[in-house]
């Protein structure tokens, strides 16, 4: 969708809330309603699923999981590099998909959205794809919070990404991951 100019959004909870199956377009960049909104430090992502293919760009604002969403087997994410991703307590993201995080000289973060928040993880489930560059992954500390958790995945890549600070840094079952030049650190258990 597209958000234009000239808007007055304020006094409500969000300024901009979505599901994981619908997103701004680059052209929205600068016209994002954030603030005289209770919550003004992103986009809420309420959950949902899709089968869609979805690209959450930087430039438009944080992405704030606060209901866990599902990408189907059907569903692509592609998140650019520069994003933040920031979870709130308790919430995960769950891949059936393909889930490409293609960060580069910024990098791309995955973190809890306060410093009181514990997050659970980005989830690849059976026959799902995930490919991880240049991306930050921390605070994963939810139930047995897995930074990457993957069970069964068709495939997984995960380079020169730092991964900390979490119970787990990659959790895998079933798929043997495709790991290199990444930085594992304060984790509980590191892979």
């Amino acid at each position: 969708f597209h958000i234009g100019t000239g808007n007055t959004v304020t006094g409500n909870s969000w300024g901009l809330s979505m599901s994981i199956g619908s997103y701004p377009d680059a052209a929205s960049a600068g016209n994002i309603p954030l603030a005289g909104n209770t919550n003004t430090d992103g986009i809420q992502v309420r959950g949902g699923s899709t089968s869609n293919s979805v690209v959450w760009r930087d430039g438009i604002a944080d992405f704030v999981v606060t209901q866990s969403p599902t990408l189907n087997a059907a569903g692509t994410l592609t998140i650019q590099d520069g994003v933040t991703v920031k979870f709130d307590h308790g919430m995960y993201m769950s891949v059936y998909g393909t889930l490409n995080a293609a960060g580069g000289a910024s990098g791309i973060l995955f973190t809890r959205r306060d410093p009181t928040d514990e997050w659970m993880g980005l989830w690849h489930n059976s026959g799902s794809n995930g490919s991880f560059q240049d991306c930050t992954i921390e605070y994963v500390t939810y139930a047995t919070g897995y930074g990457i958790y993957a069970y069964a995945a068709a495939s997984l890549s995960v380079q020169d990404c730092t991964i900390r600070n979490s119970d787990y840094g990659i959790y895998a079952s079933g798929i043997m991951p495709s790991v290199g030049g990444c930085t594992i650190e304060n984790n509980a258990w590191g892979l």
